[in-house]
């Protein structure tokens, strides 16, 4: 299984979270970690599973992260499990 996580995080703490995920997937095949400022299409291709993680603002995404997934052609995830965490305080 190939396994992309993909983060979100200004302080440090949800890329903490995201590299715990990542290492507890490793069992099950290749995983990749990227932030979400670094996320294009491509590197989404070929992901059996794609985690995201970011902090809460607000009850919401946080302004930085909307505009990358809008970004991403419509579809682009079709036929990958996905899963998503956040964080907050």
């Amino acid at each position: 299984m190939n396994s992309l996580v993909v983060y979100y995080s200004k302080f440090g703490h949800t890329q903490k979270v995201a590299a715990a995920v990542a290492d507890a997937l490793g069992s099950e095949g290749a995983v990749r970690v990227i932030s979400a400022d670094r996320l294009t299409a491509s590197e989404l291709k070929g992901a059996d599973l794609v985690v995201m993680g970011s902090p809460t603002h607000k009850m919401n995404l946080p302004e930085a992260v909307q505009p990358v997934l809008e970004a991403l052609p419509k579809r682009i995830l079709r036929g990958a499990s996905v899963a998503a965490f956040d964080t907050s305080y």
